[in-house]
């Protein structure tokens, strides 16, 4: 039986493995000697693994965490809304839900 410490340190481990895999990867793919000095993040093989890499680069770094982050927020919202019945909380919680969407906005169209 698998205890919550045991999980928390199995995901421990598990992201470890899976970041040093990526950016090892990550590095062997852009790496490359040029005019005898070692040049790394800098040389790709073509411009379609330049692409895929920035592509893969912007969803682990960006688009992934902003998605968790929605949904935690959301979660926290909704937790919210279902636990407290007071008419100031939820004034609250609808300004906050206001407020995000404005950043997120702000996030999304104007960078």
């Amino acid at each position: 039986m698998i205890t919550k410490k045991r999980f928390v340190y199995r995901a421990i481990v598990f992201i470890w493995i899976v970041v040093s895999a990526y950016e090892i990867t990550f590095i062997a793919v852009t790496t490359d000697i040029f005019h005898g000095t070692c040049t790394w993040y800098l040389m790709y093989m073509s411009d379609v693994v330049k692409i895929i890499s920035g592509l893969v680069n912007w969803f682990f770094a960006y688009f992934l965490p902003l998605v968790t982050m929605v949904f935690c927020y959301a979660r926290v919202v909704y937790t919210l809304r279902t636990k407290v019945t007071s008419s100031l909380l939820l004034r609250f919680c609808s300004h906050f839900l206001r407020q995000f969407a404005h950043v997120l906005f702000l996030h999304f169209f104007l960078l």
